[in-house]
């Protein structure tokens, strides 16, 4: 009986795609592919429907309703219960680079305390939330964050809500492997002073790092750079024309 149900959606499901191919390349008159999809379209769809009109008792229908939920719920809620653990608040430190008060020059790095606000908004099978942090005056902004996770992969995205600088990427090779602990990536932006897009460290903890417990600019981060440099190679194998980056990653 499972079998016949399997078999009517697999026909039926064949057969609508091939009625969308052909109906998509309509005008290639010529083309004897789109009509052999349309004539074997057709005959598919009409088969699977048949063995699904087929199952007259009530109780085949249901069945047939409750494995094909009980097949896509699996799949939802066990991806729900990996990314679950990481819907909360966490602690980031990055490098950027922002005019100084003069207006004139440019300190050549600075590193600074924000945090990701992921425990408010729940999309399906993703991260999302707000990051607060403040913009190149010194005032605050909020970025509207979308995150995925894919195997050990946390990728986040964030996108001012009054800036127009591009969307900024951070890449956190193993924070999937465990929503606790401290966590070291890249972060890919574009910074404030030129307008420069720049690759630099970061740092995500679920709870403030010693020492850098204030949110805002860091004035001494010279802990958070040696930390990063230091992890970051031990997990990580830097290739050679990647060396000038971990040179530069800070300070």
């Amino acid at each position: 009986m499972i079998k016949n149900q399997v078999l009517s959606i697999l026909l039926s499901t064949s057969g609508v795609l091939l009625l969308i191919i052909a109906i998509i390349f309509l005008d290639e008159k010529e083309n004897t592919i789109i009509k052999i999809a349309a004539s074997l379209g057709g005959t598919f769809l009409g088969v699977g429907i048949s063995f699904f009109l087929s199952l007259k008792d009530e109780q085949q229908l249901k069945k047939l309703e409750r494995n094909l939920l009980n097949v896509i719920d699996g799949h939802i809620n066990s991806f729900e219960n990996k990314i679950k653990p990481f819907r909360k608040q966490w602690h980031v430190y990055y490098g950027t680079k922002v005019p100084l008060e003069t207006g004139r020059e440019y300190d050549k790095y600075q590193w600074r305390h924000a945090t990701w606000n992921l425990a408010k908004q729940h999309e399906l099978g993703m991260l999302s939330g707000t990051m607060e942090s403040y913009n190149e005056r010194g005032g605050p902004e909020e970025y509207q964050l979308k995150g995925m996770l894919r195997d050990e992969r946390i990728i986040i995205f964030a996108k001012s809500k009054e800036g127009q600088e591009p969307v900024d990427v951070t890449v956190m090779p193993f924070m999937g492997r465990q929503p606790r602990g401290v966590h070291y990536g890249v972060k890919f932006h574009e910074t404030w002073d030129t307008g420069q897009h720049s690759v630099s460290s970061v740092i995500v903890s679920p709870t403030p790092i010693e020492d850098y417990e204030k949110i805002g600019p860091i004035k001494n981060p010279e802990k958070l750079v040696a930390r990063w440099k230091r992890k970051f190679e031990e997990l990580n194998e830097i290739l050679p024309h990647m060396l000038l980056m971990v040179g530069r990653s800070g300070g």
